[in-house]
């Protein structure tokens, strides 16, 4: 299938190449009113005098000049729609773009078409798949209104030093608006109410008119016009389980009003700690908001009966024309979270806490709010107050995402990850705020942004889907962070190992390993020369035990390793039988060496030695040492303030 589908890719790029992109073809005999172009001087020569200037090599004042005249031409010979985007675009600035794309995308079905045609020598159950893909590909084409586009514009003005004015238009001519694509998101500009309702501290904000009703539909309408049983049954399936839940679908979409936002909030006055793999970060207190426009209690009542089922003790919070129900109880998060759902006149929020919704009502009600901020005031300059979509994104988010990532490095303490977070340039993250316009023409797109065009129209249609990656690298980084300091102590463990291998195979007779117990034990490794670094007897994620100096005697503090000494019977159970392990208390998961060398990783941290051996004895401890062992642990246990953990 490989093969097809990159067959098929290039056989459609190249149908629209030779069939979209050039001039539309005219009958010379076919008696047409077409006026030639008028030459520079506005003479109005036809093709003839043209060619004759070209050939003789003449001028239009009769000089011979060795080469063509240039003709001027006022008029396209293809119609397009440059007027009327380039209209709407900043000349002068740092980018202005202009494609005609009518042509090409006019010829999209056919080019479609034709690609199904030259494939349908393809017979049993791929042709069919093939029939039924290029059906479905040709549906959504064509109802979509892609094929209604006349031409796309951009155009870029720096407004100060570190801020421009975008302009990005997707065109199509008035009486070529019938696609979904220009009736599923508004059908003209209208005030923007949902700002009223973004807090002062807002770090980010998207709202959009969506006709949920219509989308729906039209989904229903596709999958069931594939012929595909199995698609079709799937799709019955989930509305059969949507109605199991109480939830009537049509009712639902009946009664949402086509428009919802959704806002995360930062709280610069209050500070949560959040861990993450073991490293503490202090933040903003975050609090999210999801706001949808609806037309009755609908989707109110079902959230309320669903909560109502699941026995979480909903509490209920009516005030005046607010209907709000919570949570009963805060759920065990480092931040505050007690979900919340409400219903405000045309409002109905679900949100991470009732305070959350109770601020957004304020400022509605009157309380300042984003607006009155000078941030938003001075990202707002020239943009249009009305609309159908709109984005937000502070300029303070980027400094506070930095500063974590300068934490996480800092208390890794590997210059390999500052270099990793220098080259992210978090001084060049995008901000801004623009506004989308559904209008009879297609849509505009006004924005001011610290990038752009290009960066401010990802921003405002992937800005969401960009600050949830920019989340979830975080623990990335940390994690990342956490396995090389797994690793280094691997290492350091697979050295102490090998040392006392080497240190044993040296005592010929006896082949004994250093009786004393860890620390004291271990030093018999850098006074004999096996292993004298003493970074080596340190794991790095350790806080309670610095490194010390090479060559020079270990002591608990210097050490952060439990090292068993004594053990007899060293050629036995050399897979099975622990040398040395992290000291409980270290973070992270507990490495072990084990007498023939290899080591190992037991999960999460212990908090004693006896509960290590316990974890060790279940899958493999030998039986005759097993006691040894306990007996060890438990004594060390009972020194632990002595042995540093």
């Amino acid at each position: 299938m490989s093969k097809f589908y990159r067959l098929a890719t290039f056989v459609l790029l190249t149908s629209l190449f030779i069939t979209g992109c050039g001039k539309q073809g005219t009958d010379p005999s076919d008696g047409s009113d077409s006026q030639p172009a008028p030459s520079r001087n506005g003479s109005g020569a036809s093709g003839s005098d043209v060619s004759s200037a070209r050939t003789s090599g003449t001028d239009t004042s009769g000089a011979a000049t060795g080469r063509a005249a240039p003709v001027a031409v006022s008029q396209p010979a293809v119609k397009n729609s440059f007027k009327e985007i380039t209209s709407q675009l900043d000349a002068g600035g740092q980018l202005y773009f202009y494609l005609s794309t009518e042509h090409a995308l006019a010829k999209l079905t056919d080019a479609i078409d034709d690609l199904h045609k030259m494939l349908s020598p393809h017979g049993g159950m791929i042709g069919q798949q093939v029939g039924i893909f290029f059906k479905t590909l040709n549906m959504i084409v064509a109802e979509s209104g892609l094929t209604e586009i006349s031409g796309l514009g951009a155009s870029t003005f720096a407004i100060s030093d570190a801020l421009y004015r975008n302009r990005v238009v997707l065109h199509h001519y008035q009486d070529d608006g019938d696609g979904k694509l220009w009736q599923m998101f508004g059908s003209e500009p209208k005030p923007l109410a949902m700002l009223d309702l973004l807090p002062a501290n807002t770090a980010i904000a998207y709202y959009a008119d969506v006709d949920a009703e219509l989308m729906w539909q039209w989904i229903e309408r596709i999958v069931m016009s594939t012929g595909v049983q199995e698609l079709q049954e799937q799709w019955i399936e989930m509305e059969e389980k949507l109605d199991d839940m109480g939830v009537d679908i049509d009712a639902l979409l009946g009664s949402l009003d086509n428009s919802f936002g959704v806002v995360v909030t930062l709280d610069h006055d209050e500070k949560v700690l959040i861990p993450v793999e073991n490293v503490n970060l202090m933040i903003p207190e975050p609090a999210m908001f999801a706001v949808f426009t609806v037309k009755d209690d609908t989707l109110f009542n079902m959230l309320e009966e669903s909560f109502a089922g699941a026995d979480i003790g909903l509490e209920t919070r009516d005030n005046g024309g607010l209907r709000m129900r919570v949570m009963g109880q805060k759920m065990p998060v480092p931040f505050p979270l007690q979900p919340a759902f409400a219903r405000s006149g045309d409002y109905l929020f679900l949100a991470s806490t009732p305070q959350v919704i109770e601020r957004a009502l304020a400022v509605k009600g009157g309380a300042p709010g984003l607006k009155n901020t000078d941030t938003f005031k001075k990202l707002a300059v020239d943009i249009p107050e009305t609309g159908n979509q709109f984005h937000y994104v502070s300029p303070g988010l980027a400094p506070i995402i930095e500063d974590l990532y300068r934490r996480v490095v800092e208390e890794a303490g590997e210059p390999e990850f500052g270099t990793f977070v220098d080259l992210m340039h978090f001084e060049e993250v995008v901000y801004g705020y623009g506004v989308m316009q559904v209008t009879d023409e297609g849509m505009v797109l006004s924005a001011n942004s610290n990038h752009m065009a290009v960066s401010a129209t990802v921003l405002h249609f992937l800005g969401p889907v960009v600050i949830t990656s920019s989340a979830i690298l975080l623990p990335l980084l940390t994690r990342a962070r956490q396995k090389s300091f797994e690793m280094a102590s691997a290492g350091n463990l697979k050295q102490i190992g090998l040392g006392l291998i080497m240190y044993a195979g040296d005592d010929i007779e006896g082949g004994k390993l250093p009786e004393k117990d860890n620390a004291e034990g271990l030093n018999e490794l850098i006074a004999n020369r096996y292993l004298v670094a003493g970074s080596v007897y340190v794991n790095p994620r350790s806080k309670r035990h610095t490194s010390g100096k090479d060559n020079e005697p270990l002591t608990e503090k210097t050490c952060s390793y439990i090292y068993f000494g004594g053990l007899r019977d060293t050629n036995k159970y050399p897979s099975d039988s622990p040398l040395a392990f992290d000291k409980p208390g270290v973070p992270g998961n507990t490495w072990v060496v084990f007498l023939d060398g290899h080591v190992e990783s037991l999960q999460g941290p212990f908090d004693s030695c006896e509960a290590v051996i316990k974890a060790l004895d279940r899958p493999r401890l030998p039986k005759e040492h097993k006691q040894w062992y306990l007996d060890k642990a438990k004594a060390m246990d009972e020194r632990r303030d002595k042995l540093e953990y």
